[in-house]
């Protein structure tokens, strides 16, 4: 299957490349035009000399700023350097964050970054028939 990432896949940073010491939250990004099946890619680089281990999640909410909870499997562990994860789910709200949950280590010191994907919804204009068939998962 191809996939034409620039014109049919809104992406957005879910958390910025950087090195964390401790938990962070990225900012909420709004999918309202994305479709609900959402795609998450973790990248982790270097660890620190006293890091443990590493999770990351992928959280959503109906608001901007409050009310995040787990999208069903979309979170990933790690606990070694330089690591990639491809997590899939599916939202049931508007918003999506990514949630760096646990940073241990005596003095953490780990690499991350996060970027949130989900395929762009179609929708025909005024007096035109769709046709064909539903893009979106069955519920």
């Amino acid at each position: 299957m191809l996939v034409d990432l620039v014109n049919e896949v809104q992406t957005s940073i879910g958390l910025v490349p950087q090195v964390l010491a401790a938990t962070a939250q990225g900012t909420a990004v709004d999918f309202s035009n994305g479709e609900i099946s959402t795609q998450a890619v973790i990248s982790v680089g270097a660890y620190g000399a006293n890091t443990t281990a590493l999770t990351v999640q992928i959280e959503e909410s109906a608001a901007t700023n409050s009310g995040f909870t787990l999208i069903p499997g979309m979170s990933a562990s790690f606990t070694t350097s330089n690591q990639v994860a491809v997590v899939r789910g599916l939202r049931t709200y508007r918003y999506a964050r990514a949630n760096a949950v646990t940073v241990a280590g005596t003095t953490p010191s780990v690499a991350v970054s996060v970027s949130i994907l989900a395929q762009k919804k179609y929708s025909a204009g005024s007096g035109i028939s769709q046709g064909g068939y539903s893009r979106s998962p069955s519920t």
